[in-house]
C-alpha cells in the first residue's frame, strides 16, 4: 500500500481519537502547575532526657561524617500553574495540508502530507498458487517505526514543545513533548549562600536554547554535611562543596558546587633571622648583573605548608627590597678612551671615560660601570669622486661607487672604505636631461643624463642617440610616375605606377611601386581596374582618368603612416561616330538647318552636318 495513504489513514485515526477525547474532556484545566521549592530540612527529633549541661569547652576538630538522618517535612506546594493549551482539532484540508487547531484559537499549517494519486500500473501475470499463509498482522503493527516528525510547538519560555510523530511504514502516530530541563546542560547561580543554620538558594535556568524559564531550589545548611561532598582547598585553592538537587515534579536533576575561600597565607615579618630560618628567600640575580646596580630582592615563603613561594613578578607587592648602593666614581678619573681597533677613525667620536672604583675590572665590563662623555663628534668620511661601475639603461638600474680618501691611508692598515650607490634606470623623472648633439635622419646624436646625489654631488651618464630615421606623414610631398607596359600578343597595356615620396626632414626620396592600376585592351578598349584603386573616369572633353590609392602599412614609410596619392592616366576619349542620316535629328535654325545626335559617352548633342536655307 502507498506510504502516503498509510500516513493519511493513521492521521485520520489519530484525529478521530483526539477529537473524541476533546469532546469528552473539553473545558478541563491544563496540566498542574510547577511544584514549589523544597522546604528546609526538618528539625531532628529530641533524644531522651540528659543531665544538666556543663560549661562549654573549646571547639574540637570536626569529627567524621555521621549517618544520614531522617528527611525533613515536605515544603509547601507551589501555586497552581495557568491552564494549559490543548489540541482542539486535527484535519487534512482539500489541498492535502495537515492543519492543527489549538484550544486557544491558534491554527498551525504543517504543509502537504497527502501526495497525488499515482498512475495505474499494468496488470501483472497470474502468480502461482502458494501455500496457506499465516495469520496477517494489523497495518499499524510495526516492529521498527520510522518516524516523520511535525513540530506543532517549539519549546519556549511560555510553553513546552510538542511534536507529532507519524511512522512512514505503518502510519502509526504519537505525540512527543519537550518539557523544561533543569539538569545537565543547565546554567545555575547561587543567589543565597547556605550557612551552618540556614539553607541556601540556587536559581536554575532551563537548558532549552529558546527558553528563559527559571526555577529556584533550596540547598541544605552546611551543618547537614550528608548533603555535601567536600573537596578541601589550601591557601590558594578554595574549598568546594558539591551538592545534588533532584525534584521530579519540577524536572530538576542537577549536580553543582559552591566555593568558600580557603585559608590565607601565613607570612612572618622580614628579618635576618627569618632569612636564616628559610621564611624569606632572596631572588638570585643574573650572573652578568653588576652588584653596584642590582637590588637585593627577598620573597616570603608561606608557613602553612602549602609550598607556595612568591618569587614570581605578580607577587612583587609582598617582596622586600634592599636597594642597590650604586657606583662610586672618582671625579678626577676622566681620561680619553682609545679608538676602537679595526674601525674607521672617520666614524669614531672622541670619547672620555671614567670607571667605577668599586666594581670595574677586566672580568666585569658593564656599560653602566663606566661614565662616558663625547668631546667631539666623528668627522665622517672624506669621499673621492664617483666612478660609474655599471651604466644604467632605460630598462635597468646601474651602480656607482666612491672611496674614502682618509680610510685608505697606510696608517689605517691600507683598508678601503667604499660607498656604493644604485643609479636608477634612465628617465627624465630621475635625471636632468640635456641633448648635446641632435641626431638627424641618418646620423647619431649625443645626450647627457645628470643624477644629483643626496649630498649634492652629481654623476653624468653620456648616451648615444640613434638616428631619427626618415619621417613621413600624410602631408609628405610625392610624385607619381606611371609606366605603360605593352603586351602585343594580347593587345594589352599595363599601367604600373611608382610613387616617389620625399622625407619631411631631409631631401631623401623613397620610391614605392604600387600595384597595377589598369589593364587596357587596345583593340576593344575594355579596361580592368586594379585592386585597391578608386577611379574617377574621364569623358570626351576630359581625356584622362583620375586614380586614387591609399598607401598604408608600408615599412618604407612606417607601418602607422597613411598617405593618399592621386594620379592621372591618359585615355583619349572620342565622341560616338555619327549614325546614318535617317537617325539624325533635325534642328531648324534661322539661317541653317542642323542635323545632330547625342553622344552616349558624354551625353552632349553633337552636330553631324548642316545645310543653308
Amino acid at each position: 500500500m502507498n506510504k502516503n495513504i498509510i500516513k493519511l489513514i493513521a492521521i485520520l485515526v489519530m484525529c478521530f481519537m483526539i477529537g473524541s477525547v476533546l469532546v469528552a474532556c473539553k473545558g478541563e484545566t491544563g496540566p498542574q502547575g510547577e511544584t514549589g521549592a523544597q522546604g528546609p530540612q526538618g528539625i531532628q527529633g529530641e533524644k531522651g532526657e540528659t543531665g544538666a549541661q556543663g560549661p562549654e569547652g573549646p571547639q574540637g576538630p570536626q569529627g567524621p561524617q555521621g549517618p544520614q538522618g531522617p528527611a525533613g517535612a515536605d515544603g509547601v506546594n507551589g501555586t497552581n500553574g495557568a491552564d494549559g493549551v490543548g489540541i482542539e482539532n486535527i484535519e487534512i484540508n482539500e489541498n492535502g495540508e495537515l492543519v492543527v487547531t489549538y484550544t486557544d484559537g491558534k491554527v498551525v499549517n504543517l504543509g502537504v502530507v497527502k501526495g497525488e494519486d499515482g498512475k495505474d500500473g499494468e496488470d501483472g501475470e497470474d502468480g502461482k498458487d502458494g501455500e496457506d499463509g499465516k495469520d496477517g498482522v494489523d497495518a499499524t503493527d510495526c516492529e521498527n517505526h520510522v518516524w516523520d516528525s511535525y513540530v506543532l510547538d517549539e519549546h519556549t519560555t511560555e510553553h513546552i514543545g510538542t511534536t507529532l510523530l507519524v511512522c512512514e511504514n505503518c502510519g502509526d502516530a504519537a505525540f512527543q513533548y519537550d518539557d523544561h530541563v533543569f539538569g545537565e546542560g543547565s546554567e545555575y547561580e547561587v543567589v543565597e549562600m547556605p550557612t551552618l543554620e540556614n539553607p541556601g538558594k540556587v536559581l536554575i535556568h532551563c537548558a532549552g536554547e529558546k527558553c528563559d524559564a527559571e526555577v529556584e531550589a533550596l540547598i541544605a545548611p552546611l551543618s547537614n554535611s550528608r548533603f555535601y561532598m567536600v573537596e578541601p582547598g589550601n591557601c590558594v585553592t578554595p574549598d568546594k562543596y558539591h551538592f545534588s538537587i533532584v525534584d521530579p515534579d519540577l524536572g530538576i536533576d542537577l549536580l553543582g558546587y559552591i566555593e568558600f575561600a580557603s585559608n590565607v597565607h601565613n607570612f612572618v615579618d622580614f628579618s635576618e633571622e627569618a632569612v636564616a630560618a628559610g621564611a624569606w628567600k632572596m631572588v638570585i640575580p643574573a650572573e652578568a648583573e653588576c652588584p653596584c646596580t642590582a637590588d637585593k630582592i627577598y620573597y616570603p615563603v608561606c608557613q602553612n605548608g602549602c609550598g607556595v613561594e612568591f618569587d614570581a613578578p605578580e607577587f612583587v607587592d609582598v617582596h622586600h627590597i634592599i636597594p642597590a648602593p650604586g657606583h662610586t666614581f672618582d671625579p678626577n678619573g676622566w681620561h680619553e678612551a682609545e679608538k676602537k681597533p679595526g674601525e674607521s677613525p672617520c666614524m669614531q667620536d672622541t670619547v672620555f671615560v671614567n670607571e667605577c672604583t668599586v666594581c670595574y675590572n677586566d672580568e666585569l665590563l658593564h656599560v653602566d660601570c663606566v661614565e662616558t662623555k663625547v668631546t667631539s663628534d666623528a668627522p665622517g668620511h672624506t669621499w673621492g669622486a664617483w666612478t660609474v661601475v655599471t651604466e644604467p639603461t632605460a630598462d635597468a638600474a646601474g651602480e656607482a661607487m666612491r672611496v674614502c680618501t682618509v680610510c685608505e691611508l697606510a696608517e689605517y692598515g691600507s683598508q678601503v672604505v667604499i660607498d656604493e650607490l644604485v643609479l636608477p634606470a634612465l628617465s627624465t623623472d630621475a635625471y636632468a636631461y640635456d641633448v648635446t648633439l641632435a641626431p638627424t635622419c641618418v646620423d647619431t646624436g649625443k645626450a647627457t643624463y645628470t643624477y644629483t646625489c643626496d649630498d649634492g654631488t652629481t654623476i653624468s651618464i653620456e648616451v648615444v642617440l640613434d638616428p631619427n630615421g626618415h619621417a613621413y606623414s600624410e602631408n609628405s610631398k610625392y610624385e607619381v610616375v606611371v609606366n605603360a607596359v605593352m603586351f602585343l600578343e594580347n593587345d594589352e597595356v599595363l599601367y604600373v605606377p611608382t610613387v616617389y615620396i620625399t622625407c619631411d626632414e631631409c631631401d631623401h626620396v623613397e620610391a614605392i611601386e604600387l600595384p597595377v592600376a589598369c589593364v587596357e585592351n587596345i583593340t576593344t578598349g575594355d579596361k580592368v581596374i586594379g585592386a585597391g584603386y578608386l577611379v574617377q573616369y574621364g569623358h570626351c572633353y576630359q581625356k584622362h582618368d583620375i586614380y586614387t590609392f591609399v598607401i598604408s602599412g608600408s615599412e618604407a614609410i612606417g607601418v602607422e603612416t597613411t598617405i593618399v596619392v592621386e594620379f592621372e592616366i591618359e585615355v583619349g576619349y572620342e565622341h560616338d561616330d555619327a549614325p546614318a542620316d535617317e537617325e539624325l535629328v533635325l534642328v531648324e535654325g534661322t539661317e541653317k538647318n542642323y542635323y545632330v545626335y547625342k553622344c552616349s559617352k558624354c551625353g552632349d548633342w553633337i552636330v553631324a552636318k548642316y545645310e543653308n536655307k
